[in-house]
């Protein structure tokens, strides 16, 4: 059975502070669910451009729209006993300040350097790496783009730009230096 199209997932969503829009959208794996977050934005850019008959966006837009929401929560439903030892389908990485980032674990693979983590006789392998010389800014920015590499790597549609700060340029290429993504 293939684990992440078996988990019944829920996503929980308050768009505004009223409460009142407060709703539920549910889904029957969590891979269409991430898809219906993104339809979530993308018929919202509709909304607002009932004209265009084409819409595009950077990825970044997307991110912003995910912050910009009052809430946004996931449930997901799954057996314990169907999650094989040491393949969990997400793994923790935690910056040099402590933060605790969860990214799936097929998205983490991206990087070499993590391939091998996860792969080896690491004691990373048990799904928490710990980056000593990562800050927590570099590494939201490094799992974007690890997210972004994922759903673009094999897309005939038009690929939007990977936003980069320049004020973050040199440190983000350091770090993906050494994470080799």
């Amino acid at each position: 059975m293939d684990y992440r199209k078996s988990k019944h997932t829920i996503i929980l969503v308050q768009y505004t502070e009223d409460p009142n829009s407060r709703t539920y959208l549910d889904f029957e794996s969590v891979n269409s669910a991430m898809d219906g977050v993104v339809k979530m934005y993308e018929a919202k850019l509709k909304q607002l451009n009932p004209n265009r008959r084409n819409i595009t966006y950077d990825i970044q837009d997307l991110y912003n729209y995910i912050d910009s929401l009052a809430d946004l929560s996931t449930l997901v439903m799954a057996d314990a006993s169907s999650d094989p030892a040491g393949q969990q389908e997400y793994i923790k990485l935690i910056s040099a300040e402590g933060h605790e980032f969860y990214i799936a674990r097929k998205c983490a693979m991206v990087s070499g350097t993590i391939k091998a983590m996860l792969t080896g006789h690491f004691i990373e392998s048990k799904g928490e790496i710990r980056f000593q010389d990562i800050g927590a800014s570099i590494l939201e920015k490094v799992i974007q783009y690890m997210y972004y590499k994922k759903r673009y790597s094999n897309s005939n549609a038009r690929i939007p730009d990977f936003v980069i700060e320049p004020e973050i340029a040199l440190e983000l290429l350091m770090a993906a230096n050494y994470l080799d993504c």
